[in-house]
């Protein structure tokens, strides 16, 4: 216990430092701080986010070893509402600061912020509409991720098949090169969806579905999300290392040469 606390004690001092570096630089541009794990996971599509919009945001990476403390301290302040991560505070070119949780709703404030939300009621509900299957299949890829080492090979297996279920749901909805008829945060999620819970487990899965495989290069190929995924702070990685897949130690054979 002593060596977690002076862990997170070390961590916390330099993350209080940088802090009152950005509030102290605040006026005139935007900041931000990600708190999330030191994987893709739900931090991931925030991530890619805050890159395409150019806010110069900083990430708290927790591991197993500071997480507790950090949880802890979070709830007490009230920055972890529901003690749980991804959390984002963001401050704007004023200096006016806010905080959140979720990761639907980090992207919905950043749409809504950055005008990336849709024209009108209509788009902003064909957005939402997405946002939720995003969600109900990311659930299930959950399931599969997180089963136990045993129940994993027959737990992958009844993923791919809901994959051929819900991959023509996504092929259908999309009757612009864009989610809507212009970039949206929802995008990004749709991107994330696809790069990290579908060709992450077989890179094939595109392939009878022209609409989802433009779209996932239409938006990998913009150049501020190109440049984060190439750059050393995009995790390896989509789980934890509770996860039974895509952990770092159970790697999906079609990418061990590729990223180790």
């Amino acid at each position: 216990k002593a060596t977690v606390s002076v862990l997170y004690w070390a961590a916390n001092m330099m993350r209080g430092l940088a802090l009152l570096c950005m509030v102290g630089c605040a006026v005139g541009a935007e900041k931000a701080v990600l708190h999330y794990f030191d994987v893709r996971g739900l931090g991931q599509a925030p991530r890619l986010l805050l890159s395409e919009v150019g806010i110069d945001f900083e990430e708290v990476r927790h591991t197993r070893e500071t997480w507790a403390e950090a949880k802890k301290e979070g709830v007490a302040s009230g920055m972890l509402s529901f003690g749980q991560v991804p959390a984002l505070e963001y401050w704007d070119a004023e200096g006016e600061k806010v905080s959140m949780v979720q990761s639907v709703a980090i992207m919905q404030f950043l749409g809504r912020k950055y005008d990336l939300y849709g024209k009108d009621l209509k788009e902003h509900t064909v957005i939402d509409v997405l946002v939720g299957g995003v969600g109900d299949l990311r659930k299930r890829y959950g399931a599969m991720s997180y089963s136990k080492p045993e129940a994993l090979a027959d737990a992958l297996a009844t993923y791919k098949t809901e994959l051929t279920t819900w991959l023509p749901y996504f092929e259908a909805y999309l009757t612009t090169p864009f989610v809507v008829s212009a970039f949206s945060f929802a995008d990004v999620m749709l991107f994330d969806l696809i790069d990290t819970c579908v060709l992450r487990v077989d890179p094939d899965a595109l392939a009878p579905y022209p609409k989802l495989a433009a779209h996932h290069k239409l938006i990998g190929s913009r150049p501020k999300i190109a440049a984060y995924l190439s750059s050393p702070k995009n995790h390896p990685f989509a789980n934890g290392k509770s996860a039974s897949w895509d952990n770092g130690v159970n790697i999906p054979p079609h990418l061990k040469t590729e990223e180790l």
